[in-house]
């Protein structure tokens, strides 16, 4: 197996303070990957959790072929990297052809935690139907088998929380799939558009560590309407559901962004909140209304939860909160972002740091903002250099990066995964900032 390489880039970093220098690690490993699976230089859709002194990074394999894991028991000084087993056919027989958006968390014990969102190989036909086992989640806990959360449900991406104190109970967040399209991309694969009303807000519980699962419903969509969930977020005794309500009518292509087949709808962004570990949830909260509202990434630390998202025209707006979602404030961390790939990353401090890419024709750059309040912002500051798109394959309709990365407070570090360009491919990157 390939040895990590720690990479100290030698950046300008005039904009952040200079202890905020941020140091970079290679995540993923093409050596993991099974010889079953295409493309497996490629790498994209980067997630990293945290609990004590487990660190979890992932990364999706080729063509969203699998999904590579890099543990660290030692508070990312090392790790070990392997493959996700048991979930994709191309990486131990598991039950799906591919996966898009791979979720993580770790749990008290340590162990990680994967939520992996994928199904069959879809037709060549866009207007195909998206039914019960076109569209699932899978959550796989250590080396347990991966369970189908929400069997017979047509269901989007899952967001994985874990209990801090408790290693048997887990949480999934996703919305139910009423009636949807797949638009086929780059290899045949495709992509559910959000292109008809209904759906739920579902919730899955377990209480023995992934074996089982029980699902509730947190909102059902308007005549009309249809739900979107966002992100899951736990922070203190507090769980934080984050979801939006669109009119999939009116779906408009995200203008400026590189090489995607996305879909963008403008939405108001609510939050819900439970306090007795997910039995009951309150009425919405709304954060506000944006112009781009399908995509996201949200964290909690030192007390303050945020949500990211880029918008259609360039702004990469962030939600905050520090009453555990009662109330929001909104603020800018960057404008001139036309890529809606973004993460976020809260350290024990309450300090954020939000992941987004500067595009400049087909050449992208991978960059950082940090906010010491939630609502002021240094940056954004880039992570590395520019790269090509040209030549990367596609992942799930975001090429190359993937729908949505994923960052993590670990201490006073702020631990950010991105897609970055090496020699020919695409790789999965680590970036701790102190």
């Amino acid at each position: 197996m390939r040895r990590a390489l720690l990479l100290v880039l030698p950046l300008c970093l005039t904009a952040l303070p200079a202890h905020a220098a941020p140091r970079v690690l290679v995540v993923s490993d093409p050596a993991v990957a099974p010889a079953g699976c295409v493309d497996r230089a490629e790498s994209s859709t980067g997630d990293v959790a945290v609990h004590g002194r487990t660190v979890v990074a992932s990364w999706t394999i080729g063509d969203d072929q699998a999904t590579g894991l890099a543990t660290s028991r030692d508070g990312g000084k090392s790790f070990r990297r392997s493959v996700l087993t048991g979930v994709n056919l191309c990486a131990g027989n598991g039950p799906i052809e591919y996966t898009v958006d791979p979720d993580l968390a770790v749990g008290a014990d340590g162990a990680p935690w994967t939520s992996s969102s994928g199904g069959l190989t879809p037709p060549a036909n866009p207007s195909a139907v998206v039914g019960p086992d076109d569209a699932r989640v899978y959550v796989k806990v250590g080396g347990a088998p991966a369970v189908n959360v929400f069997a017979g449900r047509g269901v989007e991406r899952g967001f994985l929380e874990t209990d801090p104190r408790d290693p048997s109970r887990g949480y999934v967040l996703t919305e139910g799939v009423v009636r949807g399209t797949f638009r086929v991309g780059p290899r045949q694969q495709g992509v559910p558009l959000l292109l008809a009303p209904g759906g739920d807000l579902l919730l899955a519980r377990t209480t023995d560590r992934g074996r089982t699962w029980r699902t509730s419903t947190l909102r059902t969509a308007a005549p009309g309407s249809q739900i979107n969930a966002l992100g899951l977020i736990s922070t203190g005794s507090t769980l934080v559901a984050v979801s939006v309500a669109i009119d999939p009518s009116k779906p408009d292509t995200l203008p400026g962004v590189a090489q995607s087949q996305g879909t963008a709808a403008p939405g108001t962004i609510s939050a819900q909140r439970s306090t007795d570990r997910g039995a009951t949830w309150s009425a919405t909260v709304e954060l506000g209304r944006v112009g781009q509202s399908t995509l996201g990434d949200a964290a909690a630390g030192g007390g303050v939860l945020a949500f990211a998202a880029a918008q259609q025209d360039g702004a990469l707006v962030v939600f905050t909160s520090r009453d555990a979602g009662a109330t929001w404030t909104r603020s800018t961390a960057a404008t001139g972002v036309y890529q809606p790939s973004v993460g976020v990353a809260v350290d024990d401090t309450g300090r954020v740091g939000v992941l987004s890419y500067d595009v400049d024709g087909d050449a992208v750059t991978p960059q950082v903002s940090v906010s010491r309040d939630g609502r002021t912002w240094a940056g954004p500051v880039p992570l590395g250099p520019a790269f090509s798109l040209e030549g990367h394959p596609g992942s799930g309709h975001v090429s190359p990066f993937g729908a949505y990365l994923g960052g993590a407070g670990y201490g006073r570090e702020l631990l950010l995964a991105f897609t970055a360009g090496a020699k020919g491919h695409t790789e999965v990157r680590l970036a701790r900032l102190r």
